[in-house]
């Protein structure tokens, strides 16, 4: 009988230590457990500002671990590089906008004409700010103006409110972060929609960490902390 027991009591230890194991392995965390995240110990580059490869949160669904390349927070994506016909934002980003003028950002509430156009006016002026500081700074045209619009459009459309969304943008660009971290982001400030966060927490996590002279992907990553506690 003391056999029988000592063997079951084995049996479910190595069960239990095969089962981390496999979390492990695979990016998860053990039920009941926070997240936190630590590099894996390599560099993508070596020496000098070297890059970690950080650990993918554990609530990301299946399209959005792909985008994680070699273990770095992504930016938006912008699918096949034709150009944008002239417009703001890429073909299917426009497009997608033009299917979701019915609903509110980030939801299936259908927002009256009135509701949708003072939301449109506060997207346009929010260009207009992120256009004129670009002006000032030298820099009217290119990629920065590119990844700031494209990461305004894409926050809203995810349920980031346009003051937030355009705060984060603006701090950054007087900042020193390139249109990739301004994409970083705001890219993560977008989960906070799905994650039920408080943006104006999420506003003041990332303003502090700007003040404190993060790397834009140790900025990125203070956001995935704070939405995965």
């Amino acid at each position: 009988m003391r056999m029988n027991i000592l063997s079951l009591f084995l049996s479910l230890i190595f069960t239990v230590s095969l089962l981390s194991g496999a979390l492990a392995e695979d990016g998860r965390k053990p039920p009941g457990k926070k997240w936190t995240e630590q590099g894996a110990g390599k560099s993508i580059n070596g020496g000098k500002g070297k890059r970690e490869r950080h650990t993918l949160p554990p609530w990301l669904d299946e399209k959005d671990r792909k985008a994680w390349k070699d273990g770095r927070p992504p930016g938006w994506d912008r699918g096949t590089k034709t150009g944008w016909q002239g417009g703001n934002l890429p073909p299917g980003q426009a497009r997608k906008r033009a299917e979701d003028r019915d609903y509110a950002p980030g939801s299936r509430y259908r927002w009256t004409e009135q509701e949708r156009n003072r939301h449109e006016e506060r997207i346009k002026d929010a260009e207009e700010r992120i256009r004129e500081l670009l002006e000032k700074k030298g820099v009217p045209t290119g990629p920065m103006l590119d990844s700031a619009i494209l990461s305004l459009h894409s926050a809203v459309r995810r349920g980031v409110p346009v003051s937030t969304a355009s705060a984060v943008i603006e701090q950054g660009l007087e900042g020193s972060l390139s249109p990739e971290g301004i994409e970083q982001v705001t890219r993560a400030l977008s989960y906070g929609a799905e994650r039920q966060r408080d943006f104006t927490d999420l506003e003041k996590i990332i303003r502090d960490a700007m003040n404190r002279g993060l790397t834009e992907e140790d900025l990125t990553m203070e956001v995935y902390r704070a939405l995965s506690n």
